[in-house]
């Protein structure tokens, strides 16, 4: 295991790695990525909470409004990508828990809080589930899924098909390996 972290932290350590902090708005999170990509052209962009990204005061765009200020980002974000030709991946937090017995958890599109039109501007949308943490929390539940595994769900592709990524989950180290495709 250390020898993996090892390597893991060798690598990440031979990247160019730019980390600004939260509360930037979208505008200035734009503005940032096309100066770094004058001198990393190779650059990609990744927002790993989108409800971190400052609200705007954009005309149009009420400060408040949590579902256009969500939606602002998401089409300033996609405007961005298609500048860079390049992804722009960006995380969000699903609504929570689905209620009721019986219920498959599993996140679905449209889960994602406030998300109007995020889940329309994205070429492809992914959603992670871990059996486990249900397991966790109830060891009675009868949430399906394999132990030690984390389920990559393909929600939206433009352009091929859907399908679940079946990933080894490693939780003290949060160590994610391949697997194999349903």
């Amino acid at each position: 295991m250390v020898e993996r972290l090892e390597k893991a932290q060798a690598w990440l350590e031979s990247k160019p790695l730019y980390i600004t902090g939260a509360g930037l708005s979208v505008e200035q999170l734009s503005a940032y990525a096309k100066q770094l990509h004058r001198s990393e052209p190779n650059l990609v962009v990744v927002v790993d909470y989108l409800q971190d990204i400052a609200d705007t005061v954009a005309p149009g765009v009420k400060v408040g409004d949590r579902i256009q200020q969500v939606s602002h980002k998401s089409g300033q974000l996609k405007n961005l990508a298609a500048y860079l030709r390049r992804p722009v991946i960006v995380g969000a937090q699903v609504s929570g828990e689905k209620g009721g017995p019986g219920n498959d958890p599993r996140p679905e599109l449209w889960d994602v809080q406030w998300s109007s039109t995020a889940h329309q501007d994205a070429e492809e949308v992914y959603a992670l589930f871990r059996a486990d943490y249900y397991r966790d929390r109830d060891p009675n539940t009868r949430i399906k899924g394999e132990p030690g595994v984390v389920e990559v769900i393909a929600r939206k592709r433009r352009t091929g098909r859907l399908a679940t990524l079946l990933l080894d989950w490693d939780g003290p180290t949060k160590w994610i390996g391949e697997r194999f495709t349903l």
